[in-house]
């Protein structure tokens, strides 16, 4: 098709296209959550999110100040192994209490 009706036409299809793309791109990666003792303040929040954001493959850090809770988010293909994150956090000054691979719900609706 040519004219206004084709242009629009390519447009919504390359647009569907490129949404299907980005999908089927995060769709591969793995996040974790991490529950953590004794966060009070953002400085905590930064020093955890300095630490974890060095180690392998880790692509995102988000820390949850109220309650505890710090989302991580890997590389596609990539594991999390959980001594590392253990490890990790205790170099910033705290324990982890609970470490666990999220579920897809949580990946796509938690907003933690």
């Amino acid at each position: 098709m040519t004219g206004p009706r084709g242009r629009v036409l390519r447009f919504l299809a390359g647009t569907i296209l490129s949404g299907l793309a980005a999908l089927a791109m995060g769709a591969d990666q793995r996040a974790y959550h991490v529950h953590v003792n004794g966060l009070a303040c953002p400085f905590c929040a930064y020093g955890l999110e300095r630490s974890l954001g060095n180690v392998d493959d880790v692509e995102s850090v988000s820390v949850n100040l109220k309650t505890g809770l710090i989302e991580i988010s890997v590389s596609d293909g990539a594991t999390l192994d959980e001594a590392t994150v253990r490890e990790a956090v205790m170099d910033a000054g705290f324990t982890v209490e609970a470490f666990e691979p999220a579920t897809r719900m949580d990946q796509q609706g938690d907003d933690t």
